[in-house]
């Protein structure tokens, strides 16, 4: 994967990188200079690309430059924040004999004992064994993305005035409910009177869904919890976008290694283009 060097690309590379240790994918970070495009570099200046690509770093070694650049590894304060900063990376390893591996260069590194660091990433596991659970839930992720989905039907029903731009962009192809895309189908071929979108949707469930959807938007409105539609529109809209970003994700990483296990280079190549740009997608 290849990011360049400003702030953005850093936070990306972060993100890609730990995406690609939870799902124990093998890949190398090739970091540009700060502005530098890609597809520029590739045409413009070859070398530096190739370069690049020779310099490649690890994805656990990039995390180790990068937190001992930043800090004294020699004092208390910078070997506490190095330890913080690695040791959440290293939580995410699936391999246990890599993360092994680099739990005990840390401990060296750091000069501290590697059992220390072996209680801390112990707690850290159980601490999130009780607060994800949710996470490994497929049913509360449906209900979660029904949830948001419903909000932005309430809001586009409520506020056809104020959400006006924001329909005009929106694809019944994003939504992942059956009813959800039946009435954003029928919202973005122009029909903002809800009481004839009623009546054009097929079946109970989506009117019910209609009916529900406006009766929660309008007691927030009631209440004051709604003062500007269009900003309140905006934030459902980028969590909805997330959650189809996650699931994208998780489906790349299924097809990654299935190139990976068939030695298919160029998939291999399309599928992990998808997946950086996909990774970058969840930071803005």
């Amino acid at each position: 994967m290849a990011f360049d060097m400003d702030i953005a690309g850093q936070a990306a590379a972060k993100k890609s990188a730990r995406i690609c240790l939870e799902n124990d994918l093998n890949v190398r970070i090739v970091l540009l200079s700060k502005g530098k495009d890609v597809a520029d570099i590739i045409r413009e200046e070859k070398s530096l690309w190739e370069k690049a690509v020779a310099e490649a770093r690890g994805i656990v070694e990039y995390f180790f430059e990068n937190a001992f650049s930043q800090h004294d590894a020699k004092s208390p304060t910078g070997k506490k924040k190095i330890a913080q900063e690695l040791l959440n990376v290293l939580k995410d390893i699936a391999d246990p004999v890599e993360k092994s591996h680099w739990v005990k260069v840390l401990a060296e590194k750091l000069d501290v004992k590697e059992e220390t660091l072996v209680e801390i990433l112990r707690k850290a596991k159980s601490e999130a064994n009780r607060t994800g659970e949710e996470k490994k839930e497929t049913r509360q992720d449906i209900e979660k993305e029904k949830a948001v989905e419903k909000r932005i039907i309430g809001l586009l029903a409520a506020f056809p005035r104020e959400t006006e731009k924001q329909r005009e962009v929106l694809s019944s192809d994003d939504f992942f409910g059956k009813e959800e895309k039946e009435i954003i189908q029928k919202i973005t071929r122009g029909n903002t009177d809800f009481d004839k979108v009623k009546n054009l949707v097929s079946g109970y469930e989506a009117q019910k869904l209609i009916d529900e959807a406006i009766f929660e938007v309008e007691v927030d409105r009631e209440e004051g919890r709604i003062p500007h539609p269009a900003n309140e529109l905006g934030k459902a809209l980028k969590r909805h976008k997330k959650s189809r970003i996650k699931k994208k994700i998780a489906e790349i990483s299924c097809d990654i290694k299935e190139a990976e296990k068939a030695g298919d280079k160029e998939r291999l190549k399309e599928l992990m283009e998808e997946f950086r740009n996909l990774s970058e997608g969840l930071g803005e």
